[in-house]
């Protein structure tokens, strides 16, 4: 069975605010629940590497994030990196359940799939990223090798790094006073060669665009 890293403040000293730093703050390479951490000011947060690292879970962390759970306590590089052919790994929650996301802010990247290495034979994909609080990076919130936005539409390369999932456009937004909603509307150029279907679109708030395309 996995195993577990949890409860712990990871790259701080015991008050969770100030940091003590490790070059890799949690290193996976097997399957293991990674889980209620403070996981900050390390030069990198969680690094998932590897073809055996499949099955490694991360759900209610604070990554970047100091024990207060408001102040920045940023990773260097990146607050996590899934490289080196890691597959079917969950950040966040799996089910749906929004408690289960990770609090990933104040690091140089927010999560980064792939790496310079990967070929067609061992590109890390079906990594899943849901229902997290990813911002204030100071690069993408979610990037896919290589950096920077990817290429969008299903014409676009799907060979990659999560299949170089396509990421949705919104194409409408409008508030709805009687009931007090806000409407939403998407497209997502994707295809089977991206994706599973069907696809889910989630939306979150964000005072400020993460970064414009």
């Amino acid at each position: 069975s996995a195993g577990q890293v949890a409860g712990c403040y990871i790259g701080t000293d015991a008050t969770g605010t100030n940091a003590v730093p490790n070059g890799v703050g949690v290193l996976a390479e097997a399957p293991v629940l990674v889980g209620n951490n403070v996981i900050a000011g390390n030069t990198r947060g969680v690094e998932i590497n590897g073809g055996s690292a499949s099955g490694v879970r991360l759900t209610r962390n604070w990554i970047g994030v100091a024990s207060d759970t408001t102040s920045a306590l940023g990773n260097t590089n990146q607050g996590v990196w899934i490289h080196g052919g890691a597959t079917g790994n969950t950040i966040g929650s799996s089910t749906g359940i929004l408690t289960e996301g990770n609090v990933i802010a104040n690091n140089g990247a927010g999560v980064v799939i792939g790496d310079s290495n990967e070929t067609a034979s061992n590109y890390s994909v079906n990594n899943r990223i849901s229902l997290n609080s990813i911002h204030n990076n100071t690069n993408l919130g979610i990037d896919l090798f290589p950096l920077g936005v990817t290429a969008n539409g299903p014409d676009g390369p799907n060979s990659g790094a999560n299949n170089l999932q396509p990421f949705p456009v919104l194409t409408a937004a409008e508030y709805d006073p009687v009931v007090k909603m806000v409407n939403l509307s998407a497209t997502i150029d994707s295809t089977t060669a991206h994706s599973s279907y069907p696809l889910t679109v989630a939306f979150y708030v964000n005072a400020t665009p993460d970064r414009p395309p």
